[in-house]
């Protein structure tokens, strides 16, 4: 029995449980999002339980998956919708910009690049910043980005790891794609760790509640 006790607090015993639990999330993550407008609400219980996992947290996943989902419904899916619009505008702009032919659509081309990088470093931050803050819609907005502006090197980073994970899904082993939700978003958990510490949105022990999250306050703002 203390031999098992052992086993069980050691570092290799710690890690297996993390990737356990990211292939858990990301399963999870797959199934939420069958209707697409439930994305959001998933996206934000997966960061719920990524942040946990990244501070070391207990975490119990299943529980802990759906009740983010449901605590999390409503804002995270107005945030989603405003995405998606935005996104699906951007893509037909893209369209247009590489297969048009013109003086215009090479102008346009560039300002889609700008655009569509703009896109991307607030996405990163919408829905992280959904899991820790319970402030509204627009601000979460504003919030993602100012971060991201201000915290130009990781946003980079951060993109650049997504990008990465997701093509490697898709061009290198299509079954890394089940588990690219979670590993993208656990790494990202700890590079969000620092930043939140940074921004005063850690949470302190005394603090913590189920969903771990921080109300709005004026040292939060």
């Amino acid at each position: 029995m203390k031999e098992e006790t052992s086993w069980m607090e050691t570092p290799l015993y710690s890690m297996m449980g993390k990737i356990l639990d990211v292939l858990i999330l990301s399963v999870l993550f797959w199934v939420s999002c069958i209707p697409v407008f439930t994305a959001g609400a998933s996206l934000s219980a997966l960061y719920v339980n990524c942040l946990k996992i990244a501070e070391d947290r207990q975490s119990y996943v299943f529980q802990g998956f759906f009740r983010a989902f449901r605590n999390h419904f409503k804002r995270a899916t107005s945030a989603w919708l405003v995405m998606l619009g935005i996104g699906i505008g951007l893509a037909i702009d893209g369209y247009y910009c590489i297969f048009g032919k013109g003086f215009w659509s090479y102008a346009f081309r560039w300002a889609f690049l700008v655009l569509l990088a703009a896109y991307l470093a607030v996405f990163t931050y919408l829905f992280p910043l959904a899991a820790r803050c319970i402030v509204s819609t627009k601000r979460l907005f504003v919030m993602s980005y100012v971060m991201a502006l201000k915290e130009l090197p990781k946003t980079i980073l951060m993109i650049g790891i997504s990008i990465s994970c997701i093509a490697f899904g898709l061009f290198v082993y299509q079954p890394a794609v089940i588990a690219a939700p979670g590993i993208i978003a656990l790494i990202h958990s700890y590079l969000f760790k620092q930043i939140f510490k940074k921004y005063h949105l850690d949470i302190p022990e005394p603090e913590r509640e189920e969903d771990g999250n921080i109300e709005e306050t004026g040292e939060n703002q």
